[in-house]
């Protein structure tokens, strides 16, 4: 980590219990909770943000905008992965069902 970023953070770091106490607030569930603190921290580090002002507000406000983030994306694309091994899983199944009539038949 350059020595520049490491310093910018270090201030930060010492909040990372506030992170995920808010994040914990702001989720619906535990897990959504620490992947919305995990990406707080990652959004800081790819934006490369330094400290502005108070250490807590500004990393409340990271976590909000992430929060922000995530409600904008489309609802279903968590649910895109589980519908596609769903079409997987029902192919498999309709194929297998065609060879048993198949053997069925001869």
């Amino acid at each position: 980590m350059p020595q520049d970023l490491a310093r910018d953070l270090e201030p930060l770091l010492a909040h990372a219990g506030f992170v995920r106490r808010l994040a914990s607030r702001l989720a619906a569930d535990p897990h959504d909770a620490e992947d919305l603190s995990q990406e707080t921290w990652l959004a800081l580090l790819r934006r490369r943000a330094t400290l502005r002002g108070e250490p807590r507000a500004f990393l409340a406000g990271v976590l909000r905008r992430r929060v922000l983030e995530q409600r904008r994306e489309p609802a279903s694309a968590p649910f895109a992965a589980e519908a596609l091994e769903r079409a997987e899983l029902g192919r498999e199944r309709r194929a297998g069902s065609l060879i048993r009539d198949a053997n069925v038949r001869t």
